[in-house]
């Protein structure tokens, strides 16, 4: 019986483990490694968006559509950590975007207006 290395055993387990994969949609090593990154950005796009969605409702004195867009970007915030859970820039704004809905359900309209401009500022700076 022919003597494998640990080298071969990890190729073959690779290869059955692959097999039934096409390799059209098998990621190389290199969008493997890419993928955190494009999560993180794609999260941070989606938080920025509803983070702005706050401030500018904010404006207008709606408080209860502060807190909704303040609770999505919380969300796309926290999915953005996952993959990159060392940023100050994404915890900073999850505590302003925590601060946005605090503030939003005690009827702090203007605080919650500024608090959700400030989770803005980090996540421009995430960028």
């Amino acid at each position: 019986m022919p003597r494998r290395t640990a080298a071969g055993l990890w190729a073959a387990l690779a290869a059955t483990t692959l097999a039934g994969i096409p390799p059209g949609l098998q990621a190389s090593p290199a969008q493997a490694e890419a993928t955190p990154e494009a999560g993180k950005q794609q999260h941070t796009q989606e938080a920025l968006k509803h983070a702005k969605q706050a401030a500018k409702s904010g404006k207008k004195g709606d408080v209860s559509v502060i807190v909704q867009h303040a609770q999505l970007a919380k969300t796309e915030v926290e999915a953005a950590l996952g993959q990159s859970p060392d940023n100050a820039h994404l915890k900073a704004a999850l505590d302003s975007l925590n601060q946005a809905i605090r503030q939003g359900e005690y009827g702090g309209g203007e605080e919650a207006r500024a608090a959700a401009h400030e989770a803005v500022t980090h996540l421009k700076a995430v960028q």
